[in-house]
């Protein structure tokens, strides 16, 4: 059963992410104003609300319907972070059970292949996401 997407379970999965809806809006390939749309509680086209939902699993963060309405990370995640050395890298855990680490892009890069290989499209989607991110950023900042 598809978990329901509402406005309640939108604003969650923004909380865990910590993305405000014009960060997190390309990142699932909708607009911020739809994401307003959503958390507003106004009703979305069903192509919409799957592709915000899948939008939202590569990202790491699986819409739920438990005891009530609302958001859970996945186990596997990723995301840019700034290294010790000014230089940016990736921050992710890739297998139940590890702690997680951080590696530099290109690392994040090969697990992101490997997990392809493998089928783990979410793994896959989230450390290339995250190491394209990392990219993106200014050294030293």
């Amino acid at each position: 059963m598809t978990a329901k997407l509402t406005r309640e379970a939108m604003r969650a999965a923004r909380a865990l992410l910590g993305l405000t809806m014009q960060e997190l809006a390309p990142k699932i390939g909708v607009s911020p104003t739809t994401l307003n749309a959503v958390e507003k509680g106004d009703v979305i086209r069903a192509s919409t609300t799957a592709k915000i939902i899948e939008g939202l699993e590569r990202l790491g963060v699986e819409i739920t319907n438990g005891e009530g309405t609302g958001a859970r990370l996945l186990f596997q995640y990723a995301y840019a972070c700034e290294r010790t050395d000014g230089t940016w890298g990736v921050f992710g855990k890739w297998r139940e059970g590890e702690s997680g680490g951080i590696v530099t892009v290109e690392t994040a890069m090969q697990i992101a292949a490997e997990a392809e290989a493998r089928g783990e499209s979410r793994i896959a989607s989230a450390f290339r996401t995250a190491a394209n991110d990392a990219a993106k950023r200014p050294s030293g900042t």
